[in-house]
């Protein structure tokens, strides 16, 4: 899927501290939705607050965590970005989906 082709051209970029930089598209902050690309150009990170997503699973806005688990899984607990390795805090709930 071509991002750009669905929404439109991006608004802004923003590099976050784990130096992914999240690319956000919006019509006047409606519809907004931010992308992360891998360093292929393919989607590896997405965020709305609004709900515009859908999925071949049964995850919507709402879903439970509890629900997000057992149909994906267990969760990340760290990344790695260049040689650093970035560990997920375990406490109050901090790892996400």
């Amino acid at each position: 899927m071509n991002v750009e082709k669905e929404v439109g051209k991006p608004k802004r970029s923003s590099l976050n501290e784990y130096d992914v930089d999240w690319v956000a598209y919006h019509e006047n902050y409606h519809h907004f939705i931010m992308v992360a690309y891998d360093q292929a150009e393919h989607v590896a990170g997405l965020y709305t607050n609004q709900d515009l997503l859908t999925s071949t699973y049964d995850i919507k806005m709402g879903t439970t965590r509890e629900s997000v688990r057992a149909q994906l899984q267990d969760p990340l607990t760290s990344i790695r970005k260049g040689f650093i390795h970035y560990q997920f805090e375990k406490r109050m709930n901090l790892i996400p989906f």
